[in-house]
């Protein structure tokens, strides 16, 4: 019997963090994590300072269920295995505050994979360009457990 290197579909539970340094910015450091997936691909999202007006920020990483372990770079749109590498901050327009998306430019993912696929350990690498222009590199490490409910 081989033992499967996709990931688990039906989750019971998600824990773990996201947490690096991005530059022009405070560290970033998960409150929350979210995931989903399907039988082709497995997405997490992780949120830092959320729901706060002026600072919450996110990153969202989707991956082809089968990806292995390894190291996988990535120029604008990624192609799979990494299937997309977001960054999101707060931008502020007239009086209102939104949550937008900043456009990504290369990055590196090196990605570490238990061999019953529940645990991902990575290091996370990537450049971004802002609505205004700038550009900010996050360098972030993260460990994912996924926990799955046996039928």
């Amino acid at each position: 019997m081989t033992a499967t290197r996709e990931a688990p579909a039906e989750i019971e539970n998600i824990t773990g963090e996201f947490k690096g340094s991005v530059s022009k910015r405070g560290n970033f450091q998960t409150q929350q994590l979210e995931y989903t997936a399907d039988d082709k691909w497995l997405g997490i999202t992780a949120i830092a300072e959320r729901q706060s007006r002026q600072s919450e920020r996110r990153i969202e990483l989707v991956l082809h269920r089968d990806i292995k372990p390894g190291t996988y770079h990535f120029e604008g749109t990624p192609s799979p295995p990494v299937v997309r590498v977001r960054y999101f901050e707060m931008y502020r327009i007239g009086f209102y505050h939104y949550l937008g998306e900043a456009t990504t430019q290369k990055g590196t993912l090196v990605l570490d994979i238990s061999t019953d696929n529940q645990h991902h350990t990575a290091k996370l690498d990537f450049t971004v360009k802002l609505r205004n222009g700038n550009e900010l590199k996050l360098s972030i490490k993260y460990d994912v457990w996924l926990t799955t409910t046996l039928i």
